[in-house]
């Protein structure tokens, strides 16, 4: 997946360019207190790219999320059906520019851990965007245990500190075909 650039983010990057070359120019030897000596940051690590939105207080939102189905702990199988509960959250379809506080979309994390605040949650492989506003959605996982993510974010990907955390188990479909309830996801 391709992740959109936006205008403050080429501004943010651009800077950041423009700065590193300036320092790399004034300290040029190991020990000289340069950028060598620094703990290094992945400019396109998405838990160190905040694009901050000065309006919407990322850290504090009011309301929750919370995964209804599947449970914790639970056994599915594929495709595994995941539905949300959303409370205080206005859920909208995902936007280009100027969010709204207090509007958003939700995320599906597996595998990756929830974003901290404010900061964007990458369009790669392992973060599913429900971008249309919708609490329901269908996943084809690999057999196995997943630990998975529930994440509320603004209209263009900013993480809230709103999140649920569950692990499951999906199974292959031959080891679920004697548990299987009515609906066929989860399993005894």
């Amino acid at each position: 997946m391709t992740r959109t650039t936006t205008r403050r983010r080429y501004l943010a990057v651009s800077g950041s360019l423009g700065l590193t070359a300036v320092a790399g120019c004034a300290d040029s030897g190991p020990g000289s207190g340069g950028m060598e000596d620094e703990d290094e940051s992945n400019p396109d690590d998405a838990n160190s790219d905040p694009e901050t939105v000065d309006e919407i207080d990322h850290e504090n939102p009011e309301g929750s999320v919370e995964f209804v189905r599947p449970e914790d702990g639970a056994e599915v199988t594929n495709p595994v059906a995941f539905e949300a509960e959303v409370e205080g959250l206005k859920l909208e379809p995902a936007e280009e520019e100027d969010p709204e506080d207090g509007n958003g979309h939700l995320h599906v994390i597996v595998d990756e851990g929830c974003m901290n605040p404010g900061y964007v949650i990458p369009q790669d492989e392992g973060y599913h965007h429900l971008g249309d506003g919708e609490s329901e959605t269908e996943l084809d996982l690999e057999p196995g245990e997943h630990d998975l993510c529930l994440q509320a974010s603004d209209g263009i990907h900013n993480a809230y500190d709103l999140t649920d955390e569950i692990t499951i188990e999906v199974l292959e479909e031959d080891e679920s075909s004697e548990n299987e309830t009515e609906d066929g996801n989860e399993t005894e």
